[in-house]
């Protein structure tokens, strides 16, 4: 899950996983997600400069939303 959230939904929701103003946090459309999420995987295949600068922001996003998984295993710890 920890992957997911980092490697596939964050590079495309990062503006929403990033703010700090609710009015921001509005969802998605299924589709439009999963097509999205799907580019920019497709993106990553095809570019070794583009598959680098996405490692990039990948690791800012974890470090900026540290808190967001540390969250996440805090309520769904069993």
């Amino acid at each position: 899950m920890e992957r997911i959230l980092y490697y596939e939904v964050a590079p495309v929701c990062y503006v929403n996983l990033m703010s700090v103003i609710p009015d921001i946090w509005q969802g998605f459309q299924r589709e439009w997600l999963l097509e999205a999420i799907e580019n920019s995987l497709e993106r990553r295949r095809n570019s070794r400069i583009q598959a680098f600068r996405d490692d990039l922001f990948i690791r800012w996003i974890r470090f900026r939303g540290a808190y967001i998984w540390k969250e996440i295993c805090q309520h769904y710890r069993h």
